[in-house]
């Protein structure tokens, strides 16, 4: 009788373990399924979120445009002190003191130059990093023009341009401080070459001059705010349009219905956990 009782269970315990092994296998294929479907499920980003998701607002208005304002500083620095090397030398550059001229482009050139490095390391802060800048450009257009021969030279129009460029890239106050700095170097500039050299006097040259720094502050400071609100605004709507996408994306994955997006070229674009599991 224990024969037989073993006889008749045997054929028993064969089918659990087939019924074993199929579970496992279809255990096996549906998490292949999952991880063949991951990427599609909501498991990774959203190509719309993707799409969305861009540059800090922030960066774009302050280290990008800076990094193009020290190319601005480099090419200007590179160019000044190339013409100086020129045989024979064009004038005026440089006409009234060449030495002083070629010094004040090489410290000028190098200025540009840790500008850059500076702006790599993103070290001092970003205010102060515009303002030791543009510091050091009007001293450096400031001695150039006077070793040129003074504003004659037309190289103090210069200064507009740098004034221009730190006051895109600041607050008002700090792009007037800029302009101010600018016309006090220019009339320095006149004051030593009358007072010192007893040279013809320039004080309307210096003094429209500086007045053009100053409305050139002003100008660039308003086209200055007005691109930041643009481009904050267009960050506010840029994050309004990420949180839909995201709360679509969540409700998509949540619904019990199976979702399946396939674009022409039969490529799974989108499918939620459920259709995962189905398929």
């Amino acid at each position: 009788s224990a024969v037989a009782e073993d006889t008749r269970q045997r054929p028993k315990t064969a089918p659990a373990r087939g019924f074993r092994r199929g579970r496992t296998r279809a255990g096996d294929g549906e998490a292949a399924a999952e991880r063949h479907f991951q990427d599609f499920s909501g498991e990774g980003p959203s190509s719309a979120l993707v799409g969305l998701e861009g540059a800090d607002p922030q960066d774009r208005l302050t280290w990008r445009p800076l990094f193009w304002f020290n190319l601005l500083r480099l090419g200007s620095a590179g160019m000044l002190l190339g013409l100086s090397l020129l045989q024979p030398s064009l004038k005026p550059l440089g006409s009234a003191e060449p030495q002083l001229y070629r010094l004040a482009a090489v410290a000028y050139l190098t200025g540009a130059v840790l500008g850059l490095v500076a702006l790599a390391l993103r070290w001092p802060r970003f205010n102060l990093q515009v303002t030791l800048q543009v510091a050091a450009d009007v001293a450096a257009i400031t001695v150039l023009t006077h070793a040129s021969g003074g504003l004659a030279s037309g190289l103090g129009i210069l200064l507009v341009v740098v004034v221009a460029g730190g006051g895109l890239l600041v607050s008002g106050r700090l792009a007037v401080l800029y302009a101010a700095l600018a016309a006090l170097a220019v009339l320095g500039e006149s004051l030593y070459r009358v007072n010192v050299l007893d040279l013809a006097p320039t004080y309307t040259q210096a003094g429209l001059l500086g007045t053009t720094c100053f409305a050139d502050a002003v100008l660039a400071f308003e086209m200055s705010r007005r691109v930041r609100r643009s481009t904050l605004l267009a960050s506010d709507r840029r994050t309004e349009a990420l949180a839909l996408v995201r709360l679509n994306d969540e409700i998509i994955q949540r619904m019990q219905t199976g979702v399946l997006v396939i674009d022409a070229a039969q490529r799974i674009r989108l499918a939620n956990g459920s259709a995962a599991r189905l398929l």
